[in-house]
């Protein structure tokens, strides 16, 4: 484990070189994240301040009577060389550089870039950024601007090119998934600490467990690709600038030049990394693959109130590359429960059923048989708002524990009532289709995940 990026995640002493007493300014913000998470010493520096926030503020990092770990530098890209040099003469040997205004904008940025880089080599002193928000990591290091609630500690870390990782779409991640975190790195233009050096580190890492990565180019693909192959740990990318437009979106965000689409994807897949398509699937695939253990077959079960959502489902599914099981025994069972003119198939439909033994027996008799069919490898469960209430139908911990099968969730009716359940489904560790068609895509990923032959 490389010792040098060991200290950015773990420092006990840390200056906010930019730190402002205005609530406006994002070097506020910094301060306050930082005040409110971080255990150890902090020291904003700023020229014309005494005190922020109640802490002592130093003119310069020359002027903090401690040694200083860690050094976040949020000030005009103009005074950025400058204040490298006091760090320098400071004997800081980590750095983050959140300021933008350098290879991202212009050619004389990519100067000013690359005279800060051959300034901190010269010095061994390992930068961070420019361009970015750092690090949020769930020891109470929070670089960031962005407001971060109460972070929920897991074993997921994440490497991104955009700062909003470490802001709101961490906050969906945390909220909307239920997934803890571990530690989150926005690398910015990544001028020395890039997503190879992160992706060693996390993968040696005892606290983490799926690596997520945002990307818009490599520093280098083929060092990328070689980590990638040795690493056991789920990795899953979302790769950013497929297409003309998201090119030169990314040449202006990140300054970063986009490989051929086809290509990374066809290398990434090769090495077994899991390729999403968006934010949400990056997300949802995540949810999956800490929500079940390995799925090891593609027989699906889809056990529905309405018939034709059950049709719908078995479209998708078949699409996905799934088929519907059998369920020789399950079905075999639920015909003493069903009328002659309408003995059951695959997808269930409970309806028939409910209208004997009523909704809730239903639906747990055909999920039980489900979870105990060994033609069965995967079971779909879809809900119904204008018919039932979750937890008055079943027992959700009950439910979980009755088998390790992938037990996956598709809600439909009233909008409140199905963000309330997903939330519930989800923290208890159940994964919730968003969208039915994305849902069987990212399962399909995951399947195709564990049962690639060369796991």
């Amino acid at each position: 484990m490389d010792s040098s990026i060991y200290k950015f995640f773990n420092p006990k002493t840390v200056a906010i070189i930019g730190a402002s007493s205005n609530p406006n300014k994002d070097g506020y913000k910094i301060l306050k994240n930082m005040i409110h998470n971080f255990n150890g010493s902090i020291y904003p520096i700023n020229p014309n301040a005494t005190e922020i926030c109640g802490l002592k503020s130093y003119k310069s990092v020359l002027d903090v009577p401690s040694n200083i770990d860690l050094a976040i530098i949020f000030v005009n890209a103009s005074i950025v060389e400058n204040v490298l040099i006091e760090c320098i003469k400071k004997g800081i040997k980590n750095v983050i550089i959140e300021s933008s205004g350098f290879a991202e904008v212009s050619k004389e940025g990519k100067e000013l870039q690359d005279r800060i880089v051959q300034l901190a080599k010269e010095h061994n002193v390992r930068l961070w950024g420019p361009n970015c928000t750092g690090i949020v990591s769930s020891n109470g290091l929070v670089t960031t601007f962005a407001y971060i609630p109460k972070i929920k500690k897991g074993n997921v870390s994440i490497i991104a090119q955009s700062g909003t990782i470490s802001g709101a779409l961490l906050i969906e991640l945390l909220t909307g998934y239920s997934l803890g975190i571990s530690k989150v790195c926005a690398i910015g233009n990544r001028c020395d600490i890039n997503e190879c050096d992160l992706l060693e580190y996390l993968a040696a890492d005892e606290e983490t467990d799926v690596i997520l990565l945002y990307l818009e180019g490599f520093i280098n693909g083929k060092k990328f690709l070689n980590i990638v192959k040795k690493i056991d740990k789920p990795i899953i990318l979302l790769y950013g600038g497929k297409s003309y437009s998201g090119m030169e979106a990314a040449k202006s965000h990140t300054g970063s030049l986009s490989g051929s689409a086809k290509i990374v994807e066809y290398a990434m897949k090769q090495a077994n990394c899991i390729m999403a398509d968006d934010f949400d699937e990056l997300f949802s695939l995540c949810k999956m693959i800490l929500s079940y253990p390995p799925i090891k077959g593609n027989r699906v079960a889809i056990i529905t109130p309405t018939g034709g959502i059950g049709v719908v489902s078995s479209d998708l599914a078949d699409n996905a590359g799934f088929v519907l099981s059998p369920a020789t025994k399950t079905l075999d069972k639920l015909k003493g429960y069903y009328p002659s003119w309408m003995p059951p198939k695959n997808p269930i439909d409970i309806w028939p059923t409910a209208e004997k033994i009523g909704y809730k027996e239903a639906l747990n008799l055909a999920i039980d048989l489900a979870l105990n069919d060994d033609e069965i490898d995967i079971v779909v469960l879809i809900f119904l708002f204008s018919r039932l209430q979750i937890e008055k139908s079943f027992n959700i911990d009950s439910l979980i524990k009755r088998s390790d099968k992938p037990i996956v969730v598709y809600l439909s009716g009233d909008y409140n009532s199905k963000t309330n359940y997903r939330k519930i489904l989800s923290d208890k560790g159940l994964f919730v289709f968003n969208d039915m068609q994305c849902g069987f895509k990212a399962l399909s990923k995951v399947y195709n995940y564990w049962n690639k032959p060369n796991r």
